[in-house]
Parts: C-alpha cells; structure tokens; sequence
C-alpha cells in the first residue's frame, strides 16, 4: 500500500514538471528581454509619442514667423448709385527681431469715400517696429519655450524608461531566483529518492530499522510540498514577467510555460564584479539624471518667461511707417524727394501708471524660478543618497555572499562526512536530514542574495537614472 501510494505521488509530479518543463523549453536571457520591453512596450510608445507631440508645438510656435497674405474687398451701391469699392492686399513677412515687413496695393473707386482715403490704385512698402520687441517678444518666447519642452519632453521619457527599466528587471529577478529555488528542491527529491530506494533494500536486508523508510518518506514528502509551493511561485512569476512583454503589433505576449531564465546569471561567482564604480556614477550625475534634466529644462522656461515678463514693465512703443506709390508700378527711382513727398508714418504709445500687473507677474514667475531651483539643490541631494544607499547595500550583499558561501562548504563538508557515517552505520537518518536541510537552505540563501545583489546593482543604475 505504501508502495503505491509513493509511486502515484512521483507519477504525479512528474506530469506536473512535464506540463511546465516541455520538451523544447526556450531560454529567455536578461539582455533579450530588457530589448523586447524598450522595443514594444506600450507605455515607452505612449512616451515616444508625447516626444514627438512636443517637437509638433514647435512647428506650431514658429508658425507665428510665418508670412500672411490679407486681401480685404468692400463696395457698396445704393439706389442706383456707387458709393465705394475698397480693395486691399496686403502682405505681411515677421521678422525674429519684432520688426514686421509689408508691402500692399489698393484700389478705392466711387463718388462717397472716405475723404482720408486716396481715390485710385496705390501701393505701398512699410514697416511696423515694436520697440519693446526688439529685445525680446511673445513670439520668440513662446518659440523658445516650445524647443525647451520639446528637450523636457523627452527627459521625461528617459525617466519613464529608467522607471519601467528597473521594475521589468526586478521581476525577473525574482523569476530567476524562483526557477534556481525550484531546482534546489528538484535536486532535493532526485537524492532523497535514490536515499530512500538505499534505505528500503537495507531494510529488507535486516540491516536498516523500519523507522528509516518512514524518516526518509517524511523527508521526501515535505520536498514534495516545497516543490508544489515553488512550482507555483515560478508560474506566477513567469506571469507577472509576461506583463512587460509585448509584441510588434501592440498585443499582449501570450505567456507560454516552456520558458527559462538564463541560470548562469545567478550561478556566476563574481557578480561582484558588476557593481560600477562609485565615483563615475556620482561624477555626471546632476548633468545626466533625467529627472534632473527635466527641472533644469523647467528653469529654462521659467528664465524664458521672466525675461518676457521683464518687457511688460516697460513702457509699449510701436513705431510704423509706409512708403506710398502711385498704382501699382514699382517707381523708377526712389530718392530723398520721394520718400519726403510720399509717405505715412505714426506711433503709438501706452504706459501703466501703477504698474502692478506686469510688476505682479514679473515678482511671481521670480518666486517660482527661486522655487524651481531650490527643487534641484533638494532633488540631487535625495538622488545621490539614494545612489549612496544601493552602493552600501551592494557592497554588504557581496559580502554576505562571500560568507554564506563558506558556510556552504563548511555545511557540505560536515554532510559529506555524515553521509559516509550513514552509509557505514555509524549515523542516524535523523542527523543526515539534518545536515543536507542545512546545506539546501544555506545553497537557496545564496541564491537569494545574489538575487538581491543583481537588483541593487540596477538600482544603482536606476537612481543614477542610467537605465535606457
């Protein structure tokens, strides 16, 4: 009866180890997967988008420079008489430095116009000079902001890379340490099998107690529950894994169970070797993070604005002023005389008593660039702490990799002696179960830590926001 019962429960998890270890399982390393998520995740296209959004607002913003031609048509006719017929086109060419260029014709027919107004066909040739814009103007800044967020824009999608990054490499991670888990406690089973097929022929021998059978049996079935417990962790991982991997037609990946990890990526020795240097991490820190980018991009906007807002404080002055022709042929010499002769010039000029809006809003956008920088002077110094904070953790996990380490040869040294006893006679099954628990447990400790260690090493990546 116990026979069989034994061997249902191995038929069992054999079939349980073949549905999820097929027969042509394929590996997934580190390196293609981090590919696979910077490639086809959704949210990095959401982000390569709003880039390319903000680099459309430029186009925009430059359309304020953009010639305009204006053509104005007005007649009127009443009671069988002719009154008047406007006809004006005009061109329009801005200029950078808020000096706007035009040129124009008109044609005025009728008997009942305004007499302000030149009956006949004229042209024209002028300009309109806002002083104020000379130094600076709406239109430079709303350019210069656009370009400025257009390169914000993108450190923002560096920082949602970084940020996506690290939590895709967290996750597998921690797939690759449930598959080495999942193959400790395989290895456990495959040994206590074979133990317990030795201790069942000593028994029948005479030269093993009944006892044994059971204290192996216990043994082998508390390694059977440990397998169910990591089967079921490796599953669910290798689920949590599948959501950051996507495919070139914006569709989930289905997530299939004949995937590995690469086990050489927790079996490697020197993992050490992979912690960067500290002082090349911090040195382009605060010219590299984006996060820190972005605010300095912030600034930048905000200086933008400051100095347009400086311009309000200033009394308006606009200067126009057209040289006039007759009909609408270029004139054969245009000298002193003529311009003298024929020409329409004007100003126009505003200045605020109090001031207090443009003072308001000059003193506001001040306070928010002071704010803005002392956000930075905040945010690096949190951003080196926390890159300061994996460096440490790294350095103690390589340690205490190191230790554990000799531990574990100490344990199976202390095994290897206690399996020969056994084998001798000279030991209890007790004792043995004992010491190979020590030498599992410490052998999984391992492989936590260097679990632990490859996710502080991107870590410390992420804080330097290097991940992309």
């Amino acid at each position: 009866m116990k026979k069989s019962k034994i061997a249902l429960i191995l038929i069992f998890f054999f079939n349980l180890s073949v549905v999820i270890a097929q027969s042509s399982p394929k590996i997934l390393s580190k390196d293609e997967f981090i590919g696979i998520v910077k490639k086809y995740h959704p949210i990095l296209q959401q982000a390569k988008i709003d880039t390319e959004i903000a680099s459309a607002k430029i186009r925009e913003s430059r359309g304020a420079f953009d010639p305009t031609l204006q053509s104005n048509f007005e007649e009127k006719t009443f009671d069988n008489e002719s009154y008047y017929s406007y006809l004006n086109t005009t061109l329009n060419i801005p200029t950078w430095y808020g000096i706007d260029l035009k040129v124009g014709t008109e044609e005025i027919l009728g008997d009942k116009t305004d007499p302000e107004l030149t009956i006949g066909q004229t042209s024209f040739a002028g300009v309109k000079i806002g002083v104020n814009e000379l130094i600076f103007d709406k239109r430079r800044a709303a350019l210069r902001q656009a370009q400025t967020i257009s390169k914000m824009s993108f450190a923002d999608q560096q920082l949602i890379t970084n940020d996506l990054l690290y939590e895709a490499l967290e996750t597998y991670w921690k797939w690759s340490l449930d598959y080495q888990l999942l193959e400790i406690v395989n290895e456990a089973i495959r040994i206590n099998q074979e133990r317990l097929r030795f201790v069942k022929l000593e028994f029948e021998l005479g030269s093993r107690p009944a006892i044994d059978t059971t204290e192996i049996s216990t043994q082998l079935y508390s390694f059977y529950q440990t397998k169910q417990e990591r089967i079921l962790n490796f599953a669910n991982s290798g689920l949590l894994l599948s959501t950051f991997l996507w495919t070139n037609e914006n569709t989930p990946f289905a997530w299939k169970n004949d995937v590995y990890p690469d086990s050489s990526l927790l079996v490697t020795e020197n993992l050490v070797q992979n912690i960067p240097e500290m002082n090349s991490i911090l040195q382009n820190l605060i010219n590299t993070h984006p996060k820190l980018v972005g605010i300095d991009f912030k600034i930048d906007v905000l200086e933008i604005e400051r100095k347009l807002k400086s311009q309000l404080i200033l009394p308006k002055l606009s200067l126009n002023g057209n040289i006039l022709n007759k009909g609408y042929d270029v004139p054969n010499e245009i000298n002193q005389a003529f311009v003298e002769e024929n020409y329409k010039i004007g100003f126009n000029f505003s200045l605020p008593l109090f001031l207090r809006e443009s003072r308001g809003a000059y003193r506001a956008t001040n306070l928010k660039l002071r704010s803005t920088q002392i956000e930075k002077t905040h945010t690096v110094n949190l951003i080196e702490n926390k890159v300061k904070s994996y460096f440490n953790e790294s350095y103690s996990l390589a340690e205490q990799i190191k230790t554990t380490e000799l531990i574990l040869d100490l344990y199976k040294k202390v095994y290897q002696g206690e399996r020969i006893k056994f084998e001798n006679g000279e030991s209890t099954l007790f004792l043995l179960n004992a010491r190979e628990n020590k030498v599992y447990e410490t052998n999984a400790k391992i492989y936590e830590l260097k679990a632990k260690l490859n996710k502080s090493i991107a870590g410390i990546y992420w804080s330097a926001g290097q991940l992309k």
